[in-house]
């Protein structure tokens, strides 16, 4: 897991009362370390109870990582192909994402497919993307007001 915050005890007295193994609380990482643990890792999970887009959320499917995003994320409706590039759940509903994960981890999933059809979606998010929309947007404004 990476990344802090302020359910971390919580998270490490868990994981001790639960003799919970091989799950690791690397804490914070700066941005030009989080590619290393994209590189090691077969999904991404963002569980965010509130997230206004979830850019890391496109940083994994770049690195070619299926993705499980919670419901609560900005970025679920438009970057989510269920079941194709990940799944979208509540982050509300343990139940829900603990059953993704072990199907993933049991390998009822395709990972690598998954992962290529991350690489596919995201691929048109691109800065040169972002800039001819906004100036899409700014000239249909422009028009409305003339």
């Amino acid at each position: 897991m990476v990344g802090n915050g302020p359910q971390k005890e919580e998270i490490e007295k868990y994981m001790n009362e639960h003799d919970i193994k091989n799950v690791y609380l690397s804490g914070f990482r700066q941005k030009q370390e989080i590619v290393n643990f994209y590189a090691v890792s077969d999904v991404f999970v963002l569980p965010s109870t509130y997230e206004p887009w979830g850019l890391v959320v496109n940083e994994a499917m770049a690195s070619g990582l299926p993705v499980l995003v919670s419901k609560k994320c900005g970025c679920y409706p438009d970057l989510i192909k269920e079941g194709i590039n990940g799944f979208s759940f509540d982050p509300y509903d343990t139940n829900q994402l603990s059953v993704l994960m072990g199907k993933m981890a049991k390998g009822n999933y395709d990972l690598e497919k998954m992962g290529q059809a991350a690489i596919d979606t995201i691929s048109d998010y691109t800065p040169e993307r972002a800039a001819r929309v906004i100036k899409e947007t700014i000239e249909n404004l422009l028009q409305e007001q003339s």
